[in-house]
């Protein structure tokens, strides 16, 4: 286990509330510049669900801090090219790296395609490495704050109260935390859009001829992630060795 360069403790305690992707790198952020950290989650137990996300320059940054998580990142991590269709199928662009879409002169221009569940899982074992247990069963229904005293807290569906410095609230998009950030429950309100996302074994996808030849690897093993669109609708297509989505 490589040594990981840790701030002086600051005194600072910090309370997380949901123990998805960004709730757990915030959690590991604020530990590392020295503050102590507790993260609630309102499952019973670790979620393993969900597809692929897309990790920019200045996220994968992060890593440096982060040796061993860093070498599992890159091990677990897929490199795409991209390409373009309309919605009738024909091909209008590509495949390129995607990195040509990132121009950044601060960072490298690296971009890379995680499986959640995977990335999820090294982020919980890089927290349990450093000694942050997750408190799953713990549903946060509403959240306070105590300017004057410096304090902040929740509020669990049992009733109970925790104060802490500072509440991170990485709950979701319907998170309880809304009526204190905008002083008024928001209420929920059509986009006009639905979406479907599907992610399952490739072996699965590929018993179907039709789909098996579109959707090839590269003659040097590269998954092509492919981008359609046209009057009213969006898709994105991606099969890699080990997933299709």
């Amino acid at each position: 286990m490589s040594t990981i360069e840790r701030r002086e403790p600051n005194g600072i305690s910090v309370l997380v509330s949901g123990a998805g992707i960004g709730g757990l790198m915030a959690a590991l952020e604020c530990w590392r510049i020295g503050c102590n950290v507790r993260v609630f989650e309102r499952s019973k137990t670790n979620v393993t669900s969900g597809d692929s996300f897309t990790i920019g320059p200045s996220a994968l940054d992060t890593f440096k801090h982060w040796p061993d998580m860093e070498k599992q990142c890159y091990e677990i991590a897929y490199y795409p090219l991209l390409s373009q269709f309309n919605l009738k199928g024909e091909k209008i662009a590509g495949p390129v790296e995607m990195s040509k879409f990132i121009h950044s002169h601060k960072v490298p221009n690296r971009i890379a395609r995680h499986m959640r569940p995977d990335f999820h899982a090294v982020l919980l074992e890089q927290l349990k490495a450093i000694g942050i247990y997750l408190e799953y069963g713990k549903e946060v229904v509403d959240y306070f704050e105590n300017a004057q005293g410096g304090q902040a807290g929740v509020v669990l569906e049992d009733g109970s109260k925790h104060s802490t410095d500072l509440v991170i609230a990485a709950d979701g998009v319907r998170s309880p935390s809304w009526g204190l950030v905008a002083g008024q429950p928001v209420a929920n309100r059509s986009s006009g859009n639905a979406i479907f996302r599907v992610a399952y074994p490739v072996e699965h996808a590929l018993t179907d001829p039709m789909i098996a030849e579109h959707f090839q690897l590269t003659d040097d093993g590269r998954s092509v992630m492919e981008m359609w669109a046209g009057p009213g609708a969006y898709a994105m297509f991606w099969r890699n060795k080990d997933f299709m989505t």
